[in-house]
C-alpha cells in the first residue's frame, strides 16, 4: 500500500516539476517575441531564398510569424507579410532596431 502511494507522489510531483519547466519555457518564449518586436531580421529559407524585414509578433503557437518592409530577393517590397514556421530554416533578429541590415 505505501509503495502504491509513494509512486502515487512521485508521479504527481513530476507532473509538477515537467509543468514548472513548461512554464517557465512558454513565459521565455513571450518574453522573446515581445522584445523582437520593430527589430530588423534576416529569414532564411528553403531553396536559399533570404529576405530581409522588421519582425513584428508571433502567433501563440509559433508557427506563424508576422513581419514587414519584407523584401525579397527579386527586389519586391512587402508592407506586411505572415511567414509559415515550416516554409523557415532560420529567422536571425538583429539587436540594431527597425531598419533592414
Amino acid at each position: 500500500m505505501m509503495t502504491s502511494e509513494n509512486d502515487e507522489q512521485t508521479a504527481k510531483d513530476e507532473l509538477n516539476s515537467t509543468q514548472t519547466r513548461r512554464a517557465e519555457l512558454r513565459e521565455r518564449y513571450l518574453r522573446v517575441v515581445k522584445h523582437s518586436g520593430g527589430k530588423a531580421c534576416t529569414v532564411n529559407m528553403y531553396e536559399s531564398t533570404n529576405l530581409s524585414c522588421t519582425f513584428n509578433t508571433a502567433d501563440i503557437h509559433g508557427c506563424e510569424f508576422i513581419v514587414e518592409d519584407l523584401k525579397t530577393p527579386t527586389g519586391e517590397m512587402y508592407k506586411s507579410a505572415l511567414l509559415r514556421a515550416s516554409d523557415i530554416i532560420a529567422l536571425t533578429i538583429h539587436e540594431s532596431g527597425g531598419s533592414s541590415p
